[in-house]
């Protein structure tokens, strides 16, 4: 038998729906969130009086529509990397980063709404979140692999070492 056969036929290891709760609580709170958006959208139109399927018009309702298109674009990116660092890194700081990324989203289509300049802010904090969950991610990710290819468990022998007592 090859390595690679070898390798191929390792079971993969369970997941449990109770080691994933908190990233599922997160996630329908975000979809919650994205109708939330999309209601905010419809009442631009009837304000602004711009019907479908028009996308232009009043600023007001072109930056509320704006807003909302920037957050159904990144909301892919937000899953994906969501549920990535819940599985394979844990799902507690993949929970509380996606947490401060729904705050942020908030304050995005908030500020955006009002005042275009005023989402930057709102925005890069978004993309920090995501960062660090596509962090949390790849070095779950990278650990499984070094743990399937050679037997060691990266995370859990940093762990030992930072609890070492002096």
């Amino acid at each position: 038998m090859t390595a690679l056969s070898a390798y191929l036929q390792v079971p993969a290891k369970s997941i449990s729906v109770d080691s994933l709760w908190l990233v599922g609580v997160v996630s329908l709170a975000s979809g919650f969130q994205l109708a939330g958006f999309a209601r905010r959208v419809g009442e631009a139109r009837k304000k602004y009086k711009v019907y479908p399927p028009r996308v232009d018009g009043d600023e007001g309702f072109v930056r509320c529509f704006r807003a909302q298109q920037n957050c159904l674009e990144f909301y892919p990116i937000f899953l994906v990397t969501t549920w990535l660092a819940a599985i394979f890194f844990h799902q507690l700081p993949a929970a509380v980063l996606a947490v401060f990324y729904i705050l942020e989203r908030e304050s995005y289509f908030t500020s955006y709404s009002r005042d275009a300049e005023a989402r930057r802010k709102p925005f890069y904090r978004t993309v920090y979140a995501i960062q660090g969950l596509a962090l949390l991610a790849a070095l779950g990710l990278f650990n499984v692999m070094v743990r399937q290819l050679c037997g060691r468990n990266l995370i859990q022998t940093i762990i030992d070492v930072i609890t070492l007592p002096i």
